[in-house]
């Protein structure tokens, strides 16, 4: 279940990171990328998160509706296709790693040190 706190947040987030053309907040980088990959992957299941994806590739997110980014949100929380924040160290997921952040469970840098302390 999704809850509104959870959903408006990561509205807020696209939103944010669509603004962010300089890399000012963490993990801004990647976005366009990301709904390009959840696009070419069929990762997205809904119809209407679908369109509006394409449509934020194709023309940018900054114009689509309210409705469009809730679509968009929705579907990525429903089918755990984003993650906040490494549960370990607490970084916010950049876009551009969020797909090794969902396979591995933590955040690129967490993923790093944890084989370099199996490696020894």
């Amino acid at each position: 279940m999704v809850y509104n706190t959870e959903l408006n947040a990561l509205i807020d987030r696209l939103k944010n990171d669509d603004k962010d053309s300089e890399n000012v907040n963490p993990g801004s980088w990647g976005l366009t990328e990301y709904l390009k990959t959840l696009i070419d992957n069929n990762q997205l299941q809904d119809s209407a998160a679908i369109g509006s994806a394409k449509k934020a590739v194709t023309d940018g997110i900054s114009l689509l509706s309210d409705a469009q980014l809730k679509a968009i949100a929705l579907d990525m929380l429903n089918n755990d296709l984003y993650m906040k924040e490494c549960p370990n160290c607490f970084e916010i997921i950049a876009w551009g790693e969020m797909r090794i952040a969902l396979f591995e469970g933590q955040c690129y840098h967490c993923v790093y040190q944890q084989e370099k302390i199996e490696q020894e």
